[in-house]
């Protein structure tokens, strides 16, 4: 439920707050009276947005797909170890582009006001710092079981 509920709700979100109900926008605390907001801010907001979603969405498959090759019995091979790779490799990405994201949304909120733009502001979780530390795990341990299988063939080719 949460593999579907999860990008439904990150994305439903940003879309309806940059296209649905554009006049939120200027409710922003960030945004001052009199600030002209143009389509082409909307659009970049929601493509900063974006960004963390699609990995998080493209690690989960990949975890789907890893359960899915357990299940057939594939356990140590190439393809397994390239998709832990993978998965560590976009959740880590996942939670550094959300970082990277929520940096820059009061200059990418307030870029139309009067005054100019607010700088970038540094915001952060330690749940943030622990997906990171989670996703690098997977991706070493996928390169562990990536050169474990490559030496197991290679011993294989000596007997």
């Amino acid at each position: 439920m949460f593999l579907v509920y999860y990008p439904y709700r990150a994305i439903s979100w940003r879309y309806d707050f940059v296209f649905s109900t554009p006049d939120e926008w200027v409710t922003q605390s960030w945004v001052e009276q009199g600030a002209q907001i143009q389509f082409g801010q909307r659009l970049i907001y929601f493509a900063a947005w974006m960004i963390p979603v699609l990995f998080g969405i493209f690690a989960r498959l990949i975890a789907l797909r890893i359960l899915w090759s357990l299940a057939r019995g594939e356990v140590f091979s190439n393809g397994m170890a390239r998709m832990i790779f993978w998965m560590g490799m976009c959740g880590a990405l996942s939670s550094v582009t959300h970082l990277a994201a929520a940096a820059y949304s009061p200059m990418m909120l307030s870029w139309a006001n009067p005054s100019g733009p607010l700088p970038v502001r540094f915001w952060y979780s330690s749940t943030h710092f622990t997906n990171i530390f989670y996703g690098l795990a997977f991706v070493l341990m996928g390169w562990v079981m990536k050169e474990a299988s490559r030496i197991s063939e290679e011993n294989d080719g000596f007997l």
